[in-house]
């Protein structure tokens, strides 16, 4: 009878109560797809915390920022570039307390180019005003010359370095050297570089014995733009829009050079009704329109070299009112403006320039040696152009905010020079 009643009673308690057999399962850790990540004022990150064990319990994470100024980070997350600077992002897991970091560096723009290391020209970058070399063993020389691009807070750029037998082409994904060379038997070169759902786009030409020939890399597939040309040609800019890969550089036609792109394989001309040489340095795409920049020969009783862009097929003289030679190196179009970067001849001397639309910005300030600008970006509502400043017989590497210019020498001894910009997060 008493058995009967503790079987009654259990079933009373099971009733009343339930059975909970769960089992709490702690957090044991937490990470970041990323610990370093770089990105460019007003453009934003995603960062993506991974709890351990996945069947934890509570897999929750609070999100924060040491200065929300520079990096500001959402409930999931997304981090947006503030001002210059540098920022620690941190992930808390509401379990336990656990932590992971990013560091973030926002920028108004990435610049590279080379330095001479006291041996050779070696390449680099400058973050900011924070110089890096980038990675290389190299018995020669190397440059990383081609627009900069930040995807996924990584920085790329391509360029080229010396061999005992030829010049290769490659990239670098942050200082991660990858080269292009493949089964190529002749010197080639990475003049662009572009990043489309993770997978990196290079522009540049290879020599196949007697010219030069247009190409471009997807990862390390090599496409050529041969397609019926006879002469030299070259690809000095890449970009991918809508899965379509553009690039833009110039053709020898037997009696001038032709501006052109290619539209995946697909050469056309820029010529118009020029009749003498023509060259694309820089091209970008906004929204469905091609920008192409470069210079165009003024073949007149004062002939001289003419800075350029086109908008799609449309030519837009930037002469204005110089009368010597000219050239628009870069270009990047922000809020509908198309501005370019490039160089005149005051008479004496080349000296730095830019143009908002066709309104020219005279960079000389009070240099009295050469100087270049070979890029330029937009980041803030700012306006800066990146290139070098002779300064007696060494070139120093520089940008300018505007007009104001910004020495990069740091601690550097020798010749340096930027040779291009990061134009746009993603470009």
């Amino acid at each position: 009878m008493q058995v009967l009643r503790n079987v009654v009673s259990a079933m009373f308690i099971f009733a009343l109560f339930g059975c909970n057999t769960s089992t709490i399962i702690p957090v044991t850790g937490v990470s970041l797809d990323k610990t370093t990540v770089t990105i460019m004022i007003g453009a934003t990150d995603q960062l993506t915390a991974t709890v351990s064990p996945s069947n934890a319990t509570d897999t929750g994470v609070t999100w924060t920022t040491s200065d929300s100024s520079v990096a500001a980070v959402s409930s999931t997350g997304l981090v947006t570039a503030g001002v210059a600077g540098t920022a620690t992002i941190t992930a808390t897991t509401s379990d336990g307390g656990l932590t992971a970091s990013c560091a973030v560096a926002a920028v108004a723009t990435v610049y590279a180019g080379y330095f001479y290391d006291g041996l050779q020209d070696a390449p680099c970058f400058w973050e900011g005003t924070t110089f890096q070399k980038l990675d290389g063993s190299f018995p020669y020389y190397a440059y990383a010359y081609s627009p900069v691009v930040i995807s996924g807070g990584t920085v790329y750029m391509a360029g080229y370095f010396g061999t005992d037998t030829y010049d290769t082409p490659c990239y670098w994904e942050g200082t991660t050297l990858h080269s292009l060379a493949g089964s190529l038997s002749y010197s080639a070169y990475a003049t662009s570089i572009a990043v489309s759902d993770s997978t990196v786009y290079a522009a540049g030409y290879f020599n196949d014995g007697s010219k030069n020939v247009p190409c471009y890399w997807e990862g390390t597939t090599f496409h050529s733009l041969a397609g019926s040309l006879t002469n030299d040609a070259r690809a000095n800019s890449i970009a991918v829009s809508g899965g379509t890969v553009y690039t833009a550089g110039g053709y020898y036609d037997g009696a001038k050079w032709v501006p052109c792109y290619w539209e995946g394989t697909t050469l056309h001309s820029l010529v118009g009704d020029l009749t003498s040489d023509a060259f694309v340095y820089s091209m970008v795409v906004s929204g469905s329109t091609r920008f192409t920049a470069g210079y165009y020969y003024y073949d007149t009783a004062t002939p001289k070299y003419v800075a350029c862009y086109w908008e799609g097929t449309t030519l837009h003289s930037l002469e204005g009112s110089l009368t010597t030679n000219a050239s628009a190196n870069s270009i990047v179009v922000s809020g509908g403006t198309a501005y370019t970067a490039g160089r005149f001849w005051n008479g004496t001397r080349y000296m730095p320039c830019y143009w908002e639309g066709t309104t020219f910005h005279s960079l000389e300030g009070s240099l009295t040696g050469n100087a270049f600008a070979y890029s330029i970006a937009v980041s803030g509502g700012a306006v800066y152009t990146g290139g070098y400043y002779k300064d007696g017989s060494y070139k120093v590497p520089c940008y300018w905010e505007g007009t104001t210019l910004h020495s990069l020498k740091g601690s550097l001894t020798d010749n340096a020079s930027v040779l291009s910009a990061a134009k746009d997060q993603n470009w």
